[in-house]
């Protein structure tokens, strides 16, 4: 059977079909796809009406981000490109990818990337954030539009869901548009006749009559994110925070049946910058990178939860290493609530993967491919065993997620030290974690016997002695953490065609940032924070545009940043 990316392979066979007339072979096709099950469980239950796939007969948490056009220009989307970009979907333990509506439909290579990658594809027909005529002509066109993306996709075992469009009826019911635009009521109800022939009669009928086996869904969300009924059924779009102002911690209240969108801006790569604003020297308020600013209020909502979490910096590159920061410890803080929740909750794809242009924009990977923090931190938040915390009550709840089918035997160690690697306390137990569950393990009492600005809880789960999942719990927020200065140990070693870095320090530095004179080379993990008298090892991939001899390594941190006087 075919497996989502995660849970098995993704086997995948080839058909040849042939059409014989009078012992001829008149045409004949080979198609390659793989055997699978997929259904959408949308039925009500004790909290509203539940939302979630299962595959081969297994409830599965959906996994991913929102995927746009990959450029402006259409014609320099490639195929290389492309599966560049899934491959790194699917190295942070992406499983499905959802394909937004307001964009194109992807080319053939797309999907069969999904396919041999595990992504599955929740399809969005291209309609979005506005009404559409009902014409016979327009829904003629329509007809033999999507007939057509339907007979050239539903042979591809990634293909999980048709969607209606992208966030239409919310508009109609939320965004104000019988007022401003001036809608009678004749209008409004004209209007929403139209939506409901198409979205509600035409589209599903065609998707039933060409993929009949597909499930389909009118409208995502399927109710506005004001709306208390959009957490307990359907799938939400919860942008509460970033549009609506409201503070991280609501993403640990605001968790739906499914996210299917939510996300929170960030600066792309100095390396980045540099290829569209070349003044020297440059500063954030310079209109060639403000231009490329997505939202009329994105700095100043960025600046905004900046100054609430984080120390709010002057020069240039490090207001865009902490941008990234805030944007991984907002989107990291909703996936591991919604992972929390499962079964309740059983998706989180944030918005959005990539850009179609250089732009500060909500994406994980910029335009030019370069992983911002949020991308290598979802390696752990997207793990198939995750350990996370939940602030409750006077207590650190440690829950561990885990999306695998079997049971997990290990052994739990928690340690509560200093930042100078003082060990305060230490807990250790054996555990059994079932398939597809998510609970707690430790509460654990958050008593003021220390200083909790220069204290950290670190949680490992090991099995047969290795390291399966691991993660860490700060009392405070990162602006109110007493780091010290301390300037960690990189040790460089060459390994056949990549190097070794092995990093080391006496005292916690926090965020550590690698960086190469290399920029098109890749780092496996970076922006990790680096325990006292532990050893960290990270592979460097060079692009081969630096000889090896001649390639540097430097490295930044919020430490070293908050002693930057």
């Amino acid at each position: 059977l075919w497996w989502p990316n995660g849970l098995g392979n993704q086997y995948l066979y080839r058909f040849e079909i042939s059409m014989i007339a009078n012992d001829q072979i008149v045409d004949k096709q080979t198609i390659k796809t793989g055997i699978r099950n997929l259904e959408l469980i949308n039925e009500p239950d004790s909290i509203g009406q539940s939302f979630y796939f299962k595959v081969n007969g297994v409830p599965v948490f959906m996994k991913g981000s929102n995927y746009i056009p990959m450029d402006n220009f259409i014609t320099k989307i490639t195929p290389a490109r492309t599966r560049k970009l899934l491959i790194d979907a699917a190295k942070v333990n992406m499983n499905m990818i959802r394909v937004w509506g307001g964009g194109i439909y992807p080319d053939d290579d797309f999907y069969d990337d999904c396919d041999s990658l595990g992504l599955l594809v929740w399809q969005d027909f291209m309609f979005a954030g506005s009404m559409y005529p009902f014409d016979d002509q327009f829904i003629n066109n329509v007809e033999k539009e999507t007939s057509e993306q339907i007979q050239r996709l539903r042979s591809h075992p990634s293909l999980a869901l048709w969607c209606g469009n992208n966030e239409v009826s919310e508009a109609f019911h939320n965004w104000g548009w019988q007022k401003s635009l001036q809608w009678s009521a004749k209008d409004s109800i004209k209007i929403w006749h139209g939506y409901q022939l198409l979205f509600e009669k035409i589209l599903p009928d065609l998707v039933k009559i060409n993929d009949s086996g597909r499930p389909y869904w009118p409208s995502s969300p399927s109710i506005g994110w004001g709306r208390k009924e959009s957490m307990t059924q359907g799938d939400s779009h919860y942008w509460g925070v970033w549009w609506g102002e409201e503070p991280f911690t609501n993403y640990e209240e605001k968790v739906g049946r499914f996210m299917s969108e939510f996300g929170f801006q960030s600066m792309p790569e100095m390396t980045s910058i540099r290829k569209f604003a070349n003044a020297d020297p440059l500063q954030l308020e310079d209109s060639l990178i403000q231009a490329h600013q997505k939202h009329n209020r994105g700095k100043y909502l960025i600046d905004k939860y900046m100054e609430q979490q984080f120390p709010v910096p002057e020069k240039l590159d490090d207001y865009v290493y902490v941008s990234q920061l805030v944007q991984a410890a907002g989107m990291t803080k909703a996936i591991e609530a919604h992972r929390r929740a499962m079964p309740r909750c059983m998706g989180s794809l944030y918005w959005q993967l990539n850009d179609s242009w250089p732009a500060i924009s909500w994406s994980s990977i910029d335009y030019y491919g370069n992983w911002k923090v949020l991308h290598y931190q979802l390696k752990k938040a997207f793990a198939p065993v995750l350990i996370s915390f939940e602030k409750k009550e006077g207590f650190v709840n440690i829950f561990i997620v885990n999306d695998l089918r079997n049971e997990v035997h290990g052994k739990l160690e928690l340690k509560l030290s200093t930042f100078s690697g003082e060990i305060l306390d230490s807990v250790t137990q054996e555990i059994v974690v079932r398939p597809a569950s998510s609970e707690v393990f430790i509460s654990w009492p958050e008593y003021k016997k220390f200083d909790v600005t220069k204290c950290y809880i670190q949680v490992q789960l090991l099995v047969n002695e290795q390291v399966t999942a691991e993660n860490i719990f700060y009392f405070v927020d990162e602006k109110y953490l007493s780091l010290s200065n301390e300037q960690p140990k990189i040790e460089v070693a060459q390994v056949r065609d990549f190097m070794m870095l092995t990093l080391s320090s006496t005292a916690l530095v926090k965020d550590l940032r690698l960086q190469s004179n290399d920029p098109d080379g890749f780092f496996e993990s970076n922006f990790v924070d680096l325990t006292p008298d532990s050893k960290r090892t990270i592979v460097f991939k060079p692009s081969g545009n630096v000889e090896l001899k001649n390639l540097i390594f430097t490295y930044n941190s919020l430490n070293g940043m908050m002693h930057s006087d």
